[in-house]
């Protein structure tokens, strides 16, 4: 009889809060081994907004012109209000 034959039968004997438990042990032993596969330890960058000055001119710029532009600079129609 193999491991898991033997311990699926014990497993569904557990209470809930056993069960629970269990779950929340194998949950844990999964986070950490993710974590040494995934994140390899030092310095990361990353973005922030501070500085970006070209992006501020193009959302003040938008703004000042009404709204009605997106990002991409087509215009919309304001179809509700016709």
């Amino acid at each position: 009889m193999s491991l898991m034959e033997d311990l699926i039968p014990k497993l569904l004997k557990l209470s809930r809060a056993e069960k629970l438990y269990v779950l929340q042990l194998l949950i844990a032993e999964l986070i950490k081994e993710e974590n040494a596969i995934t994140i390899p330890p030092g310095e990361y960058p990353v973005w922030s907004p501070y500085d970006a000055y070209g992006a501020a001119n193009a959302l003040t710029s938008s703004l000042s012109q009404g709204g009605n532009d997106d990002i991409s600079g087509r215009t919309h129609s304001n179809s509700a209000n016709a």
